[in-house]
């Protein structure tokens, strides 16, 4: 019976296969089909490809060993785990047509888009974290192994003088763009920040796109509607960023974000301290544990009016594509420019379904940039000389961090400096303060003594942190602020979390003190 029941999901999972995979394009099946281990993958015709690919797939062929021939390729495409999570669906499904109710497959949470584990006999599941390869158009003249027929390209859409164009993901103009036509951008309802990959054709003056291959890593589904993430509605986080992991990131500061600082997906923060207090090495530890601890929200970093030095700090620890700067030398036309377009891909991904973590340092130098360009003149100046379309531009920029109900999430935290003696600094710190829904307070004193985390506990705090912790964590969150804190101190609560390896460990340490 049971092998009858494994030939029926067979046959079935074989047909709906066959199906969705005829949707999708050549070059695109090619690129599948060397990933998953199928030999001679680009000689192939499509359905002799897609046949291949269905074989290996139910485990009737045996993968072939990637080849690791030729020059590596300069830049990464889409993650394989979109296409496999479809071919997942389709083996729940039949699972579902075949055994009924029983085998009802688990939930997938919005924002883990993980495919769901699970071996059926006669169906392996296939994952690999690997990615396909595709060529960066910005990359420049170079010489290279050519796996596909054809080159993909990849790039941000973004408008200048009302043309389209691909723009290169690191925001550094090197001359060489892709014109995207105005059919394609209605055909496939792109917006303004989407990243894509094409296939594009040389005209006489530029290449132009041919094709959508992938938006924002995903591969185009006509029957999925697009949001629109201004129109979507918005909820207080309810799904919570990890920090710390006793195996991977243990530091002190990691233990106060996850026991202490609940962040969840879609939190407005801000880090408020005096300069050289500790802002920008509290953003690069928060950029560092993210993205080892969270593989399914993206980090995006952007450093405004930047030293070379903290330039070079976030460059060893964030991909070039995740990490947009300016520095001294920069125009502030340049500065403004580079904020728009990070935060237009970061939208744009949230329209898609994706987390995205925004690191801004810092929200001080962005109004200041954007206040010496002529888009902020026509308002009302205030006597710190800031003009109040600065503060309007300040405090909508940072207002587009949220949770979508459907969709993604942007959680923006940024660096705010306060006690400068610049009357100007003092009103942009007053304006977000009212916009923020997470505040993070460093110590002067902690930073005099470089005790680092500066973090200043009694002063921080989280709204609606309720939902993203336990009522037991909730519990106790609230009685060692106001009952076991002020008895340890800032230096004695470094000195337990120090030695506490789990949040249990650090309960018990801490109600141990009378």
């Amino acid at each position: 019976m049971k092998d009858s029941a494994t030939e029926k999901m067979t046959i079935l999972f074989k047909d709906h296969c066959n199906r969705y995979l005829s949707t999708l394009g050549l070059a695109l099946l090619r690129s599948y089909g060397r990933h998953i281990g199928v030999a001679q993958a680009t000689e192939k015709k499509k359905q002799v490809l897609i046949d291949c690919i269905i074989s290996i797939l139910v485990g009737e062929t045996a993968a072939i060993p990637r080849s690791k021939r030729g020059a590596p390729v300069r830049d990464d495409g889409f993650n394989p785990r979109y296409i496999n999570e479809e071919i997942d669906m389709i083996r729940r499904k039949c699972i579902e047509a075949v055994q009924g109710e029983g085998a009802a497959s688990p939930r997938i949470e919005r924002g883990n888009p993980e495919p769901v584990s699970m071996r059926i006999d006669g169906l392996p599941i296939k994952e690999d974290p690997r990615l396909i390869r595709v060529e960066d158009c910005n990359a420049g003249k170079h010489n290279m192994f050519r796996q596909y027929e054809r080159s993909i390209y990849k790039g941000q859409l973004t408008t200048i003088n009302r043309v389209s164009y691909l723009f290169p993901t690191n925001c550094r103009d090197t001359g060489e763009k892709i014109i995207v036509p105005v059919e394609l951008i209605h055909a496939y309802d792109l917006h303004e920040g989407d990243v894509i990959t094409c296939h594009a054709k040389q005209s006489q003056l530029a290449l132009i796109a041919e094709d959508v291959l992938t938006i924002n890593d995903l591969v185009p589904n006509p029957e999925r509607k697009r949001i629109h993430f201004d129109e979507e509605d918005a909820c207080y986080p309810v799904q919570r960023i990890t920090f710390y992991d006793k195996d991977k990131m243990s530091s002190v500061t990691m233990k106060y974000l996850q026991w202490l600082i609940p962040i969840g997906r879609g939190h407005r923060g801000c880090i408020h301290s005096t300069p050289k207090a500790g802002k920008t090495k509290l953003l690069l530890d928060i950029a560092e544990a993210a993205l080892v601890l969270n593989p399914y929200v993206r980090v995006l970093a952007l450093l405004i009016d930047q030293s070379p030095e903290t330039v070079s700090q976030f460059r060893k620890v964030l991909p070039t594509e995740q990490f947009l700067y300016t520095t001294y030398e920069d125009a502030p036309e340049r500065q403004v420019f580079v904020a728009d377009f990070l935060l237009q891909r970061a939208k744009s991904l949230a329209d898609s379904g994706h987390d995205v973590l925004v690191l801004v340092d810092s929200f001080n130098a962005l109004a200041h940039a954007y206040n010496d360009t002529d888009a902020s003149v026509g308002g009302r100046t205030f006597a710190c000389g800031i003009e109040s379309k600065t503060i309007h531009y300040l405090k909508k920029y940072f207002g587009c961090a949220r949770c979508l109900e459907k969709g993604g999430s942007i959680t923006m935290i940024g660096a705010l400096s306060e006690g400068t003696g610049n009357a100007a600094d003092d009103l942009i710190s007053a304006e977000l303060s009212a916009v923020e829904n997470l505040h993070i307070q460093l110590s002067d004193e902690l930073a005099v003594k470089h005790i680092y985390p500066t973090i200043d506990l009694m002063q921080t705090h989280v709204k609606q942190e309720e939902q993203l912790i336990s009522k037991k964590e909730t519990e106790f969150t609230r009685n060692f602020r106001s009952q076991y804190l002020a008895k340890i101190g800032e230096e004695g609560l470094r000195e337990i979390l120090s030695q506490s390896k789990t949040y249990e460990e650090f309960v018990n340490t801490v109600t141990k003190i009378k």
